[in-house]
């Protein structure tokens, strides 16, 4: 029924465009900007930093760092610590998820710094308050919850009669900001 070449899952290199998008549109051409990636050679942390560099050719941001910290939060609080301190004029942050986005608000607390934009990936509920209250711009959501019910809504299709899947069924991404 369905080839082995068939993957369901979100467009990771997308949403992260459309998460750099978001600050290349607040921030405008120059602004100085860093990212906080996730596992080196991972294809998620892969894509999600060449959909940022995307936006950052887009809209002719000036990209300053780009550092690992490896998905965990108390990690990018120190790795985005580090980076602040060589790059006291960041302004913009791409965090390649919201555990690592929330390490880097805990960072900018920490340093007393509200004037630093950050945007984030998954849109965990933990996330919600703070961009509500503005302390990140945004975060992409990759409805992860139901990715599995919608793939296998897809497949139940396909056994019923419906279109054969291959290659690549790009499953539904958003991105979520307080604006």
């Amino acid at each position: 029924l369905f080839p082995y070449t068939t993957l369901f899952r979100s467009d990771n290199r997308g949403g992260a465009k459309l998460a750099g998008d978001a600050l290349g549109k607040k921030l405008g051409a120059n602004a100085k900007v860093v990212i906080v990636e996730g596992n080196p050679g991972a294809d998620n942390a892969n894509e999600r930093r060449m959909g940022f560099e995307d936006s950052v050719s887009q809209y002719k941001l000036n990209l300053l760092d780009s550092r690992t910290a490896h998905w965990e939060t108390e990690e990018a609080n120190q790795v985005f610590s580090t980076m602040l301190t060589a790059h006291p004029d960041i302004q913009g942050v791409m965090a390649a998820n919201d555990s690592m986005a929330i390490g880097v608000v805990k960072a900018l607390q920490s340093a007393g710094r509200k004037d630093i934009v950050v945007v984030g990936f998954d849109n965990i509920p933990a996330v919600g308050p703070m961009i509500k209250d503005g302390r990140m711009l945004a975060s992409v959501d990759q409805f992860g919850q139901e990715m599995a019910a919608n793939s296998i809504d897809l497949a139940l299709k396909v056994i019923a009669g419906g279109p054969k899947l291959t290659g690549w069924v790009k499953t539904p991404i958003k991105l979520v900001s307080g604006e």
